[in-house]
């Protein structure tokens, strides 16, 4: 008995402390936990969420992350613009991109998709009408599906609605329900034309673009802004809250920052973020694609491609003095990608000799460096540059050739004009055998022959047709001058085909019209085609001028001006289908708009710490 009773004994000893020792555990695990905060709660009011290595990730913040960080997870950016011959330009933009695992939103989540496989990946932003030609393939050249116009709001209006929860509650404000129902307004409103005024705002969707830039404006200056009539905008209650949001954070502006253990963004970021997506969403729409979930783990590719019709003042160019195109404005966003390459091909019959940047957005000093390979040009965009876009100016210039055609004809045709008009003068004889009927209809052939060779080299791209067409008018000119010099001395002649008298005219001889008026037209023919010829060698050495001064661009790197671009036009915005984020920004003067900048940034600091690359703290390698 007694040995049973200190077996007993022996093994209550053993279960005590096998107990206290899987206390002790417990309790240094749950110090060790981390504390859960802002970023890391999870939204079910915001639809399913995505449970990575423990954590739970909801639907808006990582479509916020994904519709407001373009530069953090799409590393290459190249974009190819070609010049169509009915008009249009083409665009190719190649997306080098990486999405973390526990960052990616399932086509489910917003009913893109049955297949839980594919994931929406949110490219870019598209100003809001109709993609012509619209051609999405992914590194391989198969097609890849489109996401919806329906699915794509659901995206955006997830990133919204995570933004305005994760503000503060201020009393008698909108209901929550309510701003829903705004934003769907805001992100599903269809786009209007009008023929008015480019930069005014006619439409609902460039009133309230420019509504949520003022406020943003108003948030960062603290000066009041203009009055905007709100009844136009066709909301509920959302301007109603932004505007008391706004008020609430002046007011606590300039009080002491309190310690936050769980380093949540601060009420202002999170505003400017919101103000920032608003108006953005307000013309432009998310543009997204589905891809498989194996694809994004790694880096992959996805080619766009769409078409845009060229600008209205190109189709039309009435007023012309030289065959070139000065000026032609591109937008390129520079936010949409960690690293931007741009590949610029003209139009046939057309050369680029020209290129300025003019960066729109905060950062004045941003360069790109350029490269030549035969027609095309390379672009580089300077990686640091924070500018929502750069404005690239060219100037096309017609080909060397057909200019040296113009030049060459325009100083035969004087030289063919002066000869009959010293013969119209002199009348010498005999009659020179070259100026009989039968050769001077062999001259009229030649003549027609090189010009309309010369022609068909300009090319019959419309924008081609549009640089080269004072090319086109001193053709015409030297021919219908030729012809009109050629065809019109033999009327003058007599019936022989002689002069009535060789030797110069007298004075009395000069007031009939039969020597006079032969004499004038030849004098006449002879002072335009001199005027065409030495137009045509003005051209070729500004042209030289320009070549030269690409010539040393190529291989470096240009500078933008000291002042930033103004902020595009309306019209000019709606010319491109594919804009940047952030418009509002050069609105606002430079350092606001910096700051601005890094409020969007700051606000994710926590799950995507690092502009190198994304670097999630419980990303999918754990």
């Amino acid at each position: 008995m007694r040995m049973l009773e200190l077996a007993a004994h022996i093994m209550r000893q053993f279960h005590q402390r096998d107990n206290d020792h899987v206390t002790q555990l417990g309790n240094r695990l749950t110090v060790a936990a981390p504390t859960p905060n802002l970023l890391t709660a999870s939204t079910p009011s915001e639809g399913p969420s995505e449970s990575t290595c423990g954590q739970t990730i909801p639907l808006g913040k990582r479509a916020a992350v994904l519709v407001l960080n373009h530069k953090l997870w799409i590393k290459r950016r190249v974009e190819s613009i070609q010049f169509l011959p009915e008009g249009q330009t083409r665009h190719h933009i190649s997306f080098d991109l990486f999405i973390p695992e526990s960052l990616t939103i399932s086509a489910t989540e917003i009913g893109a998709s049955g297949d839980s496989n594919m994931v929406v990946v949110p490219l870019t932003y598209m100003r809001k009408g109709a993609l012509v030609g619209l051609d999405v393939r992914d590194a391989t050249g198969a097609a890849l599906p489109a996401v919806g116009a329906d699915e794509n709001g659901r995206i955006t209006i997830a990133a919204l609605r995570w933004l305005i929860k994760h503000l503060p509650k201020i009393p008698r404000t909108a209901d929550p329900d309510l701003l829903v129902d705004d934003l769907k307004k805001v992100v599903y409103s269809k786009a209007h034309h009008t023929d008015s005024e480019p930069d005014t705002p006619s439409t609902l969707n460039a009133c309230r673009e420019q509504y949520f830039g003022d406020e943003l404006s108003f948030l960062a200056n603290r000066h009041s802004h203009s009055a905007t009539d709100t009844k136009n905008l066709q909301l509920t209650q959302l301007h109603t809250y932004i505007d008391a949001q706004i008020r609430a954070e002046h007011t606590v502006q300039d009080q002491p920052a309190k310690p936050d253990a769980d380093h949540a963004p601060s009420n202002r970021d999170i505003l400017t973020s919101l103000l920032l997506l608003l108006s953005t969403v307000s013309s432009n729409y998310t543009f997204a694609v589905l891809l498989p979930r194996s694809a994004v783990k790694s880096r992959t590719v996805v080619k766009v491609s769409f078409d845009i019709a060229l600008p209205r003042e190109l189709q039309n160019r009435r007023h012309t003095s030289a065959p070139n195109l000065s000026q032609y404005p591109i937008y390129i966003p520079t936010r949409a990608a960690s690293s931007t390459h741009i590949d610029l091909l003209p139009a046939e019959g057309t050369e680029i000799l020209g290129l300025e940047a003019q960066t729109i957005g905060p950062n004045p000093d941003a360069s790109l460096s350029i490269m030549a390979v035969e027609r095309h040009l390379h672009l580089h965009m300077d990686s640091t540059d924070p500018s929502p876009l750069t404005k690239l100016m060219l100037d096309m210039w017609c080909e060397r050739q057909p200019l040296i055609h113009v030049c060459i004809g325009g100083i035969l045709a004087f030289l063919t004009c002066a000869f009959t008009l010293w013969v119209t003068v002199f009348r010498p004889e005999p009659l020179p055998e070259l100026l009989t009927t039968g050769n001077t209809l062999t001259i009229l052939t030649l003549v027609f022959a090189l010009w309309l060779s010369t022609l068909l080299k300009i090319g019959g791209h419309r924008l081609s047709q549009s640089v080269n067409k004072p090319l086109s008018r001193k053709i015409t000119l030297l021919v219908l001058t030729v012809s009109i010099d050629l065809l019109l001395f033999p009327v003058f002649v007599g019936r022989d085909g002689e002069f009535e008298r060789s030797g110069p005219p007298n004075l009395t001889e000069l007031n009939a019209w039969p020597t006079f008026l032969p004499i004038l037209i030849s004098a006449m023919c002879t002072l335009a085609c001199l005027c065409i010829t030495l137009q045509a060698c003005c051209w070729i050495r500004k042209r030289e001028s320009c070549k030269k001064t690409m010539e040393t661009r190529i291989g470096g790197s240009v500078l933008a001006p000291a002042e930033p671009s103004s902020f595009p036009s309306r019209q000019d915005s709606g010319d491109a289908a594919e804009v940047a984020a952030f418009e509002c920004v050069p609105k606002l003067p430079e350092l606001e708009a910096k700051k601005a900048l890094d409020c969007v940034r700051d606000v994710f600091v926590h799950i995507w710490p690092s502009d190198h690359g994304p670097q999630l703290q419980d990303n999918h390698d754990c």
